[in-house]
């Protein structure tokens, strides 16, 4: 199905296998009309986003990150299905990464959550590209209870800082947590216990 069809339900998925195109070509995909996208991956109208006065979103108004996630895709498919295989990718290392950050007695949920929730499977295989941007918040995630445990700021910050600088130039969700980070850091105390 992945190497026959080349068609994508999303016109996220076409524009940012578009636009990985254009990278590898030497072009700046914010700087191009990204229209061809939506013909060349067989998207349906429906599924275009749409401006207020009606016309068709042309433009890459994506963060960059899952266009540069996707190179190495295009070059290992030859261009096809591209994004969800990229996509589906980011879901296992989500898989793995929440393996080895959950307590022994959990980690069987890492499985769990990823396998048993097949709105995650389904939004990686349409090429929905928050999926990429899951690593880095359970990277987060995990960085936020770590400090709560220790009680204190430390050297461990690296990772869940890495993970949100990650995240945030991967999907505009990851917006949504960075004022919250500061604030969670604002309540941990910064000395340990007694």
């Amino acid at each position: 199905v992945v190497v026959a069809n080349p068609a994508y339900g999303t016109d996220e998925a076409a524009y940012e296998q578009y636009a990985a195109h254009l990278l590898l070509g030497g072009f700046n995909p914010y700087a191009h009309n990204l229209l061809p996208a939506l013909r060349q991956f067989q998207v349906p109208i429906q599924y275009a986003t749409y401006t207020t006065s009606g016309g068709v979103v042309s433009t890459l108004g994506y963060p960059a990150l899952p266009v540069l996630f996707v190179v190495p895709f295009i070059w290992l498919t030859g261009g096809v299905q591209a994004v969800p295989l990229a996509n589906i990718t980011a879901l296992v290392a989500t898989m793995v990464v929440t393996f080895f950050v959950l307590p022994r007695r959990f980690r069987a949920l890492a499985v769990l959550s990823v396998v048993g929730l097949p709105i995650l499977f389904g939004y990686a295989v349409a090429g929905v590209n928050v999926i990429m941007a899951v690593p880095f918040l359970v990277v987060v995630a995990w960085g936020f209870t770590q400090t709560r445990a220790r009680g204190r700021l430390g050297p461990r910050r690296r990772p869940p800082d890495a993970g949100l600088g990650l995240s945030v130039p991967d999907h505009e969700t990851a917006w949504v947590f960075a004022p919250f980070i500061p604030l969670a850091l604002l309540g941990a105390p910064l000395t340990g216990p007694g």
